[in-house]
Parts: C-alpha cells; structure tokens; sequence
C-alpha cells in the first residue's frame, strides 16, 4: 500500500494542467505555455515557446534576383540575396501579452500566456512604416543626385533596408493571417530597384589606376569591368558619370613549414572626378607555395582574380 502511495506520488510529481499539455487556439490570440521554478521564468519560456511558433511558421528560404541586359551588349547584370529567417535576424519583443492561467504543483510553476495577434502585428508594422519611410527619403535623394554613382548609392541603400525589414514584412502577415501581402510588396519594391540599381551603373564610366604593385591586378579589374560593358576611359576622367579606380596593394611574406605564404590586400577607392571619395571596396588573398614567394604571389593573385568575377559590379563599386 506504501508503496502504491509512493508510485503515485512520484507520478504526480510530472503531472501538469490540461491547459498546459494543450493550450488552446483562436483566431485573435497566440498561446503558449511554460514552466519554471518561478513565474518569470515560466512566462520567459511561454513566450519562447510562441516565438518559436512563429519562427516556424515564417521561417523559409526567400531570394530576390533581378537581371537587366545591357542594349547592343550580351552582357546581363544580375544580383541576388538568399537569406534564412533566424530568430536571429528576427528578434520579437511581445508587447501585449497576458497570462490566464496559473497553477504551482511539486515545486513548478505552469502558465499559460495569450499574446494579442493584432497588437503585435502593430508594433511590427510601427517597424516596417518607419523603414519604408527612410526607403522614401532615399528615393528622393536618387532623383535630385546628378551623379550616377551617387543615385546609386542610395538606391544600394533603399535595397538593403528593405531586405532588411523583409522578414517582419513576412512576420506581420504571419501574425495577420493575412497571406503575405506585406511582404510580396516589399520584395516587389526591391526587385525594381534593384532593376534599376543595374540600369544606372550601366551608364557609369571609369578610370582605373594605382601604384606599381597593383598593376597585375588592375589588370584583372579592368578585364572584369570591360566583360560586364563597363565603360573604362584614360585620363582626364572629367564626365559627372565618370568615376576614378585608385588601385592600391599591399603585400606581406610569412614561412611556415618551408612553405612560403603570401598575403595581398588591395584597397579600391573609388571617388568622383574632383577626388572626393565615393565609395570603396577590399579584397584580400593568400597563396602559399614550397617553390618560393614568386610562385606563391602567383597563386595569390589568382585567388584574387576569383574573387573578382565571384564579386557583383555593385560589390565591386562598394555599394
């Protein structure tokens, strides 16, 4: 008879609610239960618990790709962003929650938490407005700019911000249960600037230059440009769509086990005809060689050249 009592002490011991095993469900609320030695902590992972839901619920792959051909020219530019919805890259701060149910039992503590759906679908929406209102002010400062490489700059800018907020585009209409109106909207919105982005870089000019130990890699970049259309141009670069590429390399020689390895930097300014910085761009390789630093530099500089046509015109402008 103890013994029974025992067993079904123990037992109890990982009973827990009804509610908690099955929270329920509607239509307006998000529910979610949770457990801990206080009611803090149980509330802590109650809303975990929803935010894992949610990230379920909208975490997929996304892509945007946009591609623009150059008229009289077999050359197409074309960009594209993958990226996974994280509860990184998603933080949610739940801003209108209640907690309806509450029991203690063995020394735990159960909840059940009921956020407001549409409340915090406005919160997010806060959010989003106030990007898409500095995606405005970029559009205005793309069409009072003369300066190609300046318009796109901003427009560089308007498309990081709205991939930026993508995700809380998808997570608003999450929350809506509306489809993904939200989000198709922006993506749409980045896909046509990111057309344009293209067109515009297509109606820049460059003159590249730089110091004696870049010349084997400009010759590189120059390649690169001319492949894509890219107009390139001697000196006088005097145009207000012409852009100058100073092209400078440093280069550093390490031993390690007999091999010999090289490490080559080469910084890429790019500036308007008067000098004033732009923009700017990095690339960084190392070859390592046992037959010596010539070989090794070689390799380096092919490493490079990889980078390079791995690189989208946009990387490459710094944008």
């Amino acid at each position: 008879m103890a013994f029974l009592a025992a067993s079904g002490a123990a037992s109890c011991a990982f009973c827990a609610p009804d509610w908690f095993l099955s929270p329920p469900k509607d239509n307006v609320h998000l529910f979610g239960a949770g457990e801990g030695a206080t009611r803090k902590e149980a509330e802590r992972h109650a809303l975990s618990e929803i935010a894992e839901r949610l990230y379920v619920s909208v975490s997929s792959e996304f892509s945007t790709s946009a591609s623009q051909s150059i008229a009289g020219d077999k050359s197409t530019f074309e960009s594209s962003s993958r990226k996974r919805i994280t509860t990184k890259s998603l933080p949610i701060d739940f801003v209108a929650y209640s907690t309806i149910q509450s029991e203690e039992d063995a020394g735990k503590i159960y909840v059940l938490v009921a956020v407001d759906r549409f409340a915090q679908a406005e919160k997010v929406g806060v959010d989003v407005k106030r990007a898409m209102g500095r995606v405005s002010e970029l559009d205005s400062a793309f069409e009072l700019e003369k300066s190609p490489l300046r318009k796109a700059k901003s427009l560089a800018a308007s498309i990081k911000t709205l991939e930026e907020i993508r995700p809380k585009a998808l997570l608003k209409d999450a929350l809506e249960g509306s489809g993904a109106p939200l989000y198709a909207s922006v993506s749409e919105m980045a896909s046509q600037r990111q057309k344009r982005l293209y067109e515009t870089i297509s109606t820049i000019s460059a003159s590249i230059k730089g110091d004696a130990e870049s010349q084997r890699f400009r010759d590189i970049l120059s390649t690169r440009l001319s492949d894509e259309g890219f107009r390139l141009t001697p000196e006088p670069c005097l145009d207000i769509s012409c852009v100058k590429f100073l092209v400078t390399a440093k280069s550093r020689k390490t031993e390690e086990d007999g091999a010999v390895k090289v490490k080559t930097e080469y910084n890429i300014e790019v500036t308007d005809p008067d000098g004033a910085a732009l923009t700017g761009s990095y690339f960084s390789s190392t070859g390592a060689s046992f037959a010596g630093e010539e070989e090794a530099a070689g390799k380096a500089l092919e490493k490079a050249r990889e980078q390079v046509y791995a690189s989208s015109l946009a990387e490459i402008l710094g944008l």
